[in-house]
């Protein structure tokens, strides 16, 4: 019998954190640290790593890329696919989903080898030299249903790679595929790490491997401050729009209709920034507060900020604060975490002292690039 949705996640859920990071992590407190499988930041450190798992509530985040979520978030980030593809394979639900983990390229040695070694992050987009219009960077874009007129106007912060590095075999063998590469910035300039969408020859979809998605290096000013990409000029006509990924971002754009300026965060984190909880790890979902030492990316007089926020994010077990003192444990489903990446996001863009900031959002379940196409289809 094939097993309902809240069987199949509570499954995953119950799978270890800390065995799906398959990375060495040392006892910090209560929490475990270590490097990040995610992204690679502090390959090699211990207790100090910028990667922190807290394995009683199942739940991790990175300090670096800004990920965090449960052991079904972690196992998408490092396996690909949606929610449900990734708490399928935590839960060994189906031959689809051992197919799929059969031919995911992952392991152990893979994950042992030095993925941010030195300079790899300027490494990787100093190999990405061509424009993305015209590369199979474009095809790829394109074939995701968004419009030409907007990959044309990709600024030199995205490049297209022939063979980026993704990674080291069993036998120490180099893995590259051409990919998609972009340059994340701040105020005060370019930073240190890149994103790279590694795609299949051709630009004919992403690439096999698993992830197909990576971030490599920190990805941060010298003061802490997160970077986004750029997907159009900095000083173009329109408001602000601010997505989490790349093809989110241009197809919220495309949806929007008018001309804007656009920017990918490239994580959760950098759109909404931390969530301050209290000294007991509680949060209240209706009345979230921003943490103020874990700011979202964010840009000087910004002007009007449209913040374009998905609603397919897996649902994370949180700790709250009852209504009467105490206690509980609760499900953030999908519409509550986009819920409350609106609220911290708006308070982010407020400070930083936005005209006016309002928020938009796909159908149910879907991110922007799905609405995007299901309209197309439709």
């Amino acid at each position: 019998m094939t097993p309902t949705a809240d069987d199949l996640f509570a499954r995953a859920r119950a799978v270890s954190i800390e065995a799906v990071a398959g990375v060495p992590l040392f006892r910090a407190g209560r929490r475990m640290r270590g490097g990040c499988p995610i992204c690679g930041a502090s390959a090699g450190k211990k207790a100090d790593g910028a990667f922190s798992v807290d394995p009683e509530a199942g739940l991790f985040h990175c300090f670096a890329c800004q990920r965090g979520g449960d052991v079904v978030e972690l196992e998408k980030a490092l396996g690909g696919g949606s929610a449900r593809q990734a708490a399928e394979r935590l839960a060994g639900a189906g031959l689809a989903a051992r197919e799929l983990k059969a031919l995911s390229i992952r392991s152990s040695a893979e994950r042992a080898a030095p993925p941010d070694r030195p300079g790899l992050d300027l490494e990787i987009w100093r190999s990405a030299r061509a424009a993305v219009q015209g590369s199979p960077a474009a095809v790829y874009l394109e074939g995701r249903g968004i419009d030409p007129r907007l990959v044309a106007g990709i600024p030199a912060y995205v490049r297209f790679a022939e063979a980026a590095i993704w990674g080291w075999g069993e036998g120490g063998e180099k893995i590259t595929a051409p990919a998609m590469v972009a340059r994340p910035v701040t105020p005060s300039g370019p930073v240190p790490g890149c994103h790279v969408t590694y795609l299949a020859p051709g630009g004919l979809g992403k690439a096999r491997l698993s992830p197909a998605k990576k971030m490599w290096g920190r990805q941060a000013d010298a003061e802490g401050r997160p970077g986004a990409v750029w997907l159009t000029d900095p000083e173009a006509e329109g408001p602000l729009l601010v997505a989490e990924g790349i093809e989110s971002a241009l197809s919220a754009a495309q949806l929007l209709g008018q001309p804007c300026r656009i920017v990918a965060t490239l994580s959760l984190g950098r759109l909404q920034g931390g969530l301050l909880t209290d000294k007991w790890g509680r949060i209240s979902p209706a009345a979230v507060t921003a943490d103020p030492e874990r700011p979202p990316w964010t840009w000087p007089e910004p002007g009007e900020v449209i913040l374009a926020v998905d609603r397919d994010m897996g649902a994370i077990r949180a700790k709250v604060r009852k209504t009467g003192g105490g206690t509980a444990e609760r499900l953030l489903t999908a519409e509550d975490r986009a819920r409350i990446c609106a609220g911290l996001a708006k308070q982010a863009w407020k400070r930083a002292g936005a005209t006016k900031v309002r928020v938009i959002a796909p159908g149910p379940g879907r991110d922007f690039n799905d609405e995007l196409r299901a309209r197309q289809d439709g």
